[in-house]
This record gives C-alpha cells, structure tokens and sequence, in this order.
C-alpha cells in the first residue's frame, strides 16, 4: 500500500458534435502516454465537478462548454499509486465559443473528433470501460 493512499476525483468531458462524434485528445504526457482520453482533469480542493470541468476544457482545448447532463461516478481501479474516482459529465459546445485548439501540448498531441461507433485504440482504462456502456 502506498503512502499517498488518498482518493483524487477527476471530471471527464463527453462532448459530442452535430455528427454523432466524441471528442478525444492523444496523451503525450508521461502518464498515460499515447492512450486516448476525453478532455478533463483533476477537482481542485471545494470545487463544484461542474466548474471543474468548464474550467478543465476550456484549459485544454479553448472551447467553451456547457453540461448538458449529470454526472455519472466511476471508480476507476489503482493503478500504481493511484486511485481515481472519475466523473463522466456530457457537455456540448455554447455557441460563440472559440475553436478547438490544444492549448497543452505538453499533456496531449492533439485532440480530434471520433464517431461514437468507431473509436480509436488504446483509450485509457476508465474510458474504456465506462464509454460502452455510457454510449448503449
């Protein structure tokens, strides 16, 4: 058992687009490298997961987004050292909003957009196992 056994909560974006797609983003950081992943991040202490995850895209990927549904808990398994509880949120893009653009590149290569149906490999754990069943 580690240390560091506390719980970290993180948000998850599923944003979907006019043609039934999601929005994905290629990690490059060193966690997670080359796996997919849907925009977000970690809660910061007292932070609503709603704002967290307004904040969350528009720090990746500079589009401005509304929730469009509840949040949905997974809890992901530890993996090393950590121990995630996730929360899928759906949003959608307000109108007006800036363009998609990979504000860090750093985390991600790039992000681009998916057909729900045919999405790309490997996608991190939690997404993986949450998204089929999300998407039914």
């Amino acid at each position: 058992m580690s240390k560091n056994n506390n719980i970290k909560v993180s948000v998850s974006a599923i944003i979907y687009n006019d043609q039934n797609e999601i929005l994905l983003g290629l990690r490059n950081g060193s966690r997670w490298r080359d796996f997919f992943d849907l925009p977000g991040g970690k809660l910061e202490f007292g932070e609503h997961p709603n704002i967290a995850l307004i904040r969350e895209v528009k720090e990746e990927t500079n589009l401005d987004v509304e929730i469009e549904d509840n949040f949905v808990a997974y809890n992901s398994n530890v993996v090393e050292d950590r121990h995630y509880l996730t929360l899928f949120l759906k949003a959608k893009i307000k109108n007006n909003s800036p363009e998609l653009t990979n504000l860090e590149p750093h985390k991600h290569e790039y992000f681009k957009w998916y057909d729900i149906y045919n999405l790309p490999s490997p996608l991190l754990m939690s997404i993986e196992e949450f998204l089929p069943n999300y998407l039914v």
